[in-house]
């Protein structure tokens, strides 16, 4: 399976599993997601350093263990956006894990570029 994007040969993981290999818990992990050349934590903010986008920083509003959410803001990019707010929450179902990667973005132009 490759729920998290880390292929094995283990049957399908549970919700706890996949959380407990930190892919929203740990906020400075970023090997899952595509462009990321570097990331650093300084408090709540995450600063990237992404292929061919330069320097994005997120602030992150909250990360909810209990209710395995992630919330963060894009606050500075090479985009003129005018409001930015990204969610992603792990549910379950019987026999798999579900990862939901919702985001609000102003201008709509962006989507595409900005998750």
């Amino acid at each position: 399976q490759a729920e998290d994007g880390i292929r094995d040969r283990s049957p399908s993981r549970g919700l706890g599993d996949v959380y407990k290999r930190q892919i929203i818990s740990d906020i400075g992990r970023s090997d899952w997601v595509p462009g990321v050349e570097s990331i650093k934590i300084e408090g709540n903010k995450r600063i990237f350093k992404m292929a061919g986008m330069g320097r994005l920083v997120e602030e992150i509003i909250e990360c909810n263990h209990e209710k395995m959410e992630l919330s963060y803001s894009a606050i500075e990019t090479m985009a003129p956006i005018q409001h930015h707010l990204a969610k992603i929450k792990l549910t379950s179902n019987e026999q798999n894990t579900i990862f939901s990667w919702t985001t609000e973005i102003d201008p709509p132009d962006f989507a595409d570029a900005i998750i």
